[in-house]
């Protein structure tokens, strides 16, 4: 194995890291906070220093072609140090104290989690807010997009790589060449950044806030400004722009390339965006029917504004955006486990968002369906399809597998959770929220609560489930077997 070669690459997204670090360090020289700008300084430092040495080892030859397993050391090792490096700000400003807190922030910025464990968000410096959201953009596809572009060189390698972070999206590549994939992401990427932005700012949200809820929301995290999230933006204009772009960004950034191109009917033919919008109007109307007759800020005291409400909670979760703006642990019950199911399905595949995915959840049921109908029918032949396109038992089988490993995972952590002392709600939803990378969960992390309460190490175990939710489990569950590692 060509670990050289890993280094260098890891180098590389190092030094991007650090160069995104003259982002905050900018804010908290304007904001004059001077503790804040030297932890920024001493960051980038520690980064572009580390980086540089690491890509030292980077040359073509050694690269060119790099194997599949070197793309999954690459990728596995790659994410795990840029979460650990990314809980440097907030140890060197002072802004947390606890070695598991900075951890916590920094996986769940980077995962694009967005659980966190700061009680009162708006004390934090702003410096730290920036980068917090920062972490996000970068973490939602930013960081594998400008990685992509900045080393076409990589051939097969840069495939592997790319493989792994966006499996489905591989799968319908948009561009041949995966230096020319990552460019059209990073167009449609910046292209959402820019236009949000502007809609938040004319929207009535200082430069400041839009700037970094725009990250929040292009990459699907879950970090805002203010400690009841977004429930601080009563505006009607505001949150329909949020509630469109969260749901934007749960779509297969294949479709959004397709449709900047003119190519409309691709949405209708596309079977996962179907099923995802019919999910998302279903459950907004259900939610609706059940807080509509509430009185008070939970539904708005009129159809129109619980409508919003509910559409701007179930877009959220699905979407894994995960911010807020009404309390909905006081919902009745069925609205509860509605969102509960959401934080398990998740997105479309090919986008920023987590869960399980629409496309995996379609393919199952459409799995069953074939089981009911051949038990009707023996002697049928039926072929399993998923937009017009025929899928092998390969790739269903696939699916089954990561089915079995995703919920054994939330199995695991929320027992781990529960060990600790943790009611069994906070435990189950907790585990599910952060292996979904969700953020808001139910019990002690309500949509009004945090994490901060959370014993140490349960911290340091939630971080890894974001870890392994983000990329999927395989990228580092292939590295704890010895035959990995063997020639």
């Amino acid at each position: 194995m060509r670990v050289k070669g890993v280094f260098g690459i890891i180098g590389m997204l190092l030094l991007v890291v650090g160069g995104a670090t003259l982002i905050p360090f900018g804010v908290a020289v304007y904001e004059h906070e001077s503790r804040v700008a030297w932890s920024f300084l001493a960051t980038m430092m520690v980064l572009v220093g580390g980086g540089g040495s690491l890509s030292f080892f980077l040359n073509r030859k050694q690269i060119d072609e790099l194997t599949h397993r070197e793309g999954v050391l690459t990728m596995g090792f790659g994410w795990l140090v840029v979460c650990l490096c990314g809980a440097l700000p907030y140890l060197f400003s002072g802004a947390l104290t606890s070695v598991p807190d900075a951890l916590f922030e920094s996986f769940s910025g980077f995962t694009t989690t967005g659980a966190t464990i700061i009680s009162d968000i708006e004390a934090m410096p702003r410096g730290i807010l920036m980068w917090r959201a920062l972490s996000h953009w970068l973490g939602g596809i930013g960081i594998i997009v400008m990685f992509l572009s900045m080393l076409p060189f990589l051939g097969i390698g840069g495939a592997q790589v790319y493989r792994l972070e966006l499996p489905e999206f591989f799968g319908e590549r948009v561009t041949p060449r995966v230096s020319e994939s990552a460019r059209v992401l990073c167009t449609a990427y910046f292209l959402f950044t820019i236009v949000l932005f502007w809609l938040l700012f004319l929207g009535g949200m200082n430069a400041f806030d839009a700037v970094c809820h725009t990250f929040t929301i292009v990459a699907s995290g879950g970090f805002a400004n203010y400690n009841d999230s977004m429930a601080s933006y009563t505006s009607p204009f505001l949150q329909w722009v949020m509630i469109i772009f969260m749901f934007l960004t749960g779509m297969n950034y294949a479709v959004h390339y397709k449709l900047l191109h003119g190519n409309l009917k691709s949405l209708l033919r596309d079977e996962e965006f179907r099923f995802y919008f019919l999910i998302v109007l279903v459950f907004t109307l259900i939610v609706t029917m059940f807080i509509a007759p509430q009185e008070g800020p939970l539904a708005g005291g009129e159809t129109g504004n619980s409508f919003r409400t509910s559409a701007f909670q179930v877009v959220s979760i699905m979407s894994t955006t995960g911010l807020t703006t009404a309390d909905y642990t006081l919902w009745p019950m069925l609205p509860q486990a509605l969102l509960l199911v959401l934080m398990f399905i998740g997105g479309c595949g090919g986008s920023t968002s987590g869960g399980f995915k629409c496309m995996r959840v379609l393919l199952l049921l459409k799995c069953v369906y074939d089981e009911l109908v051949m038990l009707l029918h023996p002697r049928a032949v039926r072929r399993l399809k998923m937009s017009r396109a025929s899928i092998s038992n390969d790739v269903v089988n696939s699916i089954l597998h990561y089915l079995v490993i995703y919920l054994l995972g939330a199995l695991i952590c929320a027992i781990l959770l529960a060990a600790m002392n943790l009611d069994l709600l906070t435990a189950f939803s907790s585990a599910l929220s952060c292996i979904s990378c969700v953020g808001p969960a139910f019990g002690l992390p309500g949509a009004d609560g945090n994490f901060a309460e959370f014993p140490g190490l349960a911290k340091i175990v939630l971080s890894l489930g974001m870890l392994l939710g983000r990329i999927e489990f395989y990228a580092v569950l292939v590295l704890c077997m010895p035959t990995f590692w063997r020639e």
